[in-house]
């Protein structure tokens, strides 16, 4: 959606006509918020949160690491392995380096496919290859390479920017790199006072930079400065980063200040840490800019040359969590902001318990002992039972090609009737003998690791995953479609800090909304905010969009948790202004339900456009309403009556 849309009005936003304060938060880091007990792409094993105890698996022999490894660049090898006819392997990048010839015997490679060492290889379990450097873990073979791009031990990257550096180490050699090969300029403290110039500000190139290393609080901080084209205008900017991990980065903030002749410009942040590259912080513009007329202008005299005189500071969050806004953060109790950082994590929602041969091994659970967990491997039944190229589990009708290569019906149209395996056409061969031995399977929910303890005929699983009651929650944010899942305290921290929505304590709430045309009226307009009561968790969703033809404004609110328990809780809404009130009292829908389900029910307290613009007053150029509300907790909600058409 359009930022400028919607806006928050606060008391305590006047600023002083000579400061404009920029507040540039919509650029999160990269880093992946991958859950593997929600998204695994094969069942979890050791203890879990449900107390269910499964067998780990064993340690590979250090021989078939040798074997996994390409003769030609040395790397571990991924599917597809390549083979000559001799048998000797290499992996699929090599095999085009090599001319198609054979580096071991000379022997033409062709198209032959090492599927015995592909089986192999997903039984390994091997360390992560940072384990000297302290990390611990241990993962399945196809999982390592992903963990090791992320792994917190892995060793740093050198964050100059002047030159492609390819220099790696911990924090302390990197620090000793730049001072002693670099000859980057040291500085001690958390204050700072630097003057950039620069004769011919007229030229303004990507290589114009300069990079001075701060070492406060025993930690070491990288300041950069530099110019460079924003599509066509060119700018300056600065901003820190942090010599470290994010997670240390986010417990301190900095600010920047340039200013002259009764104005200036200051940036207050985060310090973004050298994992994400200098290059990905400077385009995502996470740092104070300033335009070249009004560094010219700071810079006073003839504007022929750059003088700009940049002092800032750095400080350690006392709380670093507490990244809500709330009544008590100096705001009007009437007045919200709106946050729209609409960067969902990625995340995977696959849950194959049936293809479980490949061992996961996560960070958050631990068996009994403290050692890392591996998943039970599941039988040849079951991996037989997954597609080759979805790899989700197949249904009735499950087709063949004539060497016996499977895959579901939905991906026979996509490989164009050709075998995925052997390339050979598929043609209309039905598997039938598979398909009657999943006939005979009774298998666990695939949520059995979050809780689910029942059994059910192959058949009948998909269906009762679909409505299980274990199964993750999806994210409720409605302006984009995130793919985030996870259990509510999970959910809760996602909207957050990575949705930025505002978090509210009490069961009563006073909001003021204010759009300045209300004339234009998108699906996209819309806000929330979640509120904290009776120990649970309810989103309040604010939006304008069409009805019919008719455009509308319409407040809900649902609740975090299932429907049973959304049942025990009802709310008011109320709008109104010039002796005209509206009212609306129900009960909160759960997230189960969609945003957009529960908003196309009309369930919720609908407020036409012309009556909206009556109760915000004045020309009716501007919406400006006023919506009041409480929650509370039914006494008997059995009694309740459900609404066919409002109740899912």
């Amino acid at each position: 959606m359009d930022l400028d849309s919607i806006e928050c009005v606060s008391s305590s936003d006047g600023l002083d006509e000579d400061e404009i304060h920029l507040h540039h938060t919509l650029h999160p880091y990269s880093l992946s918020h991958h859950h593997p007990e929600l998204s695994a792409t094969k069942p979890r094993n050791g203890s879990n949160n449900s107390g269910i105890a499964v067998p780990t698996a064993t340690a590979p022999a250090t021989s078939v690491h040798e074997l996994l490894e390409c003769p030609v660049c040395t790397n571990s090898m991924y599917p597809p392995i390549h083979q000559c006819h001799n048998g000797h392997t290499l992996c699929s990048t090599c095999k085009t380096r090599v001319h198609n010839r054979c580096p071991t015997c000379r022997q033409e490679l062709g198209d032959i496919r090492c599927l015995a060492l592909e089986k192999v290889a997903e039984s390994l379990e091997l360390p992560c290859k940072y384990y000297s450097l302290g990390c611990t873990e241990i993962f399945p073979y196809y999982s390592k390479l992903k963990h090791e791009a992320l792994c917190n031990y892995r060793p740093y990257s050198c964050p100059y920017a002047g030159s492609e550096c390819s220099a790696v180490g911990d924090i302390p050699f990197l620090v000793a790199h730049l001072r002693d090969d670099h000859k980057v300029d040291m500085h001690t403290g958390c204050t700072f006072n630097h003057r950039y110039v620069k004769s011919n500000p007229r030229e303004v190139e990507n290589a114009t930079w300069m990079l001075t290393v701060f070492h406060c609080f025993g930690q070491y901080f990288c300041l950069h400065f530099e110019a460079f084209q924003l599509g066509m205008a060119p700018v300056y900017m600065a901003f820190l980063r942090f010599m470290g991990d994010e997670n240390d980065a986010r417990t301190y903030s900095y600010s920047l200040e340039v200013g002259g002749y009764g104005r200036k410009l200051i940036w207050e942040g985060t310090p973004r840490s050298i994992r994400d590259s200098h290059r990905k912080v400077r385009d995502s513009h996470d740092g104070l800019i300033i335009q070249r007329n009004m560094a010219l202008f700071f810079s006073g005299g003839d504007r022929k040359e750059l003088k700009l005189r940049v002092t800032g500071r750095i400080w350690k969050e006392q709380n670093p969590d507490a990244g809500c806004v709330s009544s008590s953060d100096g705001l009007d109790e009437d007045e919200i902001h709106l946050h729209h950082t609409l960067h969902p994590y990625s995340q995977s929602h696959h849950h194959p318990e049936l293809s479980a041969s490949k061992p996961r091994y996560g960070n958050n659970n631990t068996a009994v002992n403290g050692g890392p967990t591996a998943t039970a491997p599941a039988t040849n039944v079951h991996e037989l039972l997954e597609c080759p190229v979805c790899t989700n589990s197949m249904y009735p009708p499950i087709h063949q090609c004539h060497n016996g290569h499977t895959l579901c019906s939905t991906c026979k149209t996509r490989v164009h009737n050709r075998c995925p395996t052997c390339r050979q056409e598929l043609g209309d061969i039905r598997c039938l003998a598979l398909e009657k031995v999943a006939e005979s399977l009774e298998l666990p929910c695939k949520y059995y690791s979050l809780g689910c303890t029942e059994i059910f005929p192959y058949y009948s699983k998909l269906k009762h995953e679909g409505l299980c009651n274990y199964r993750p929650y999806s994210c409720p944010y409605a302006g984009s479609e995130c793919s985030a899942i996870g259990d509510i305290p999970l959910l809760v921290a996602h909207l957050r800090d990575d949705h930025k929505v505002d978090m509210h304590t009490g069961c009563t709430f006073n909001h003021r909304y204010v759009k300045s045309n209300p004339r234009e009226v998108e699906n996209a307009t819309w806000m929330l905010t979640v509120f904290h009561c009776f120990g649970q968790y309810f989103c309040l969703h604010f939006e304008a969009f069409q009805l019919g033809m008719a455009p509308v404004y319409m407040a809900f609110l649902r609740f975090m948790g299932d429907e049973n328990d959304a049942r025990t809780y009802s709310y008011s809404l109320e709008v109104g202004g010039y002796g005209r009130k509206l009212i609306w009292e129900g009960t909160p829908r759960s997230i189960r339900d969609s945003h957009r389900k529960v908003r196309d029910s009309h369930d919720g307290l609908i407020i036409q456009r012309n009556m909206a613009l009556f109760f915000s007053g004045g020309d009716r150029k501007e919406l400006k309403l006023r919506v009041t509300g409480r929650i509370w907790k039914e006494q008997n909600p059995e009694a309740g009556v459900c609404i066919p058409n409002l109740c899912s």
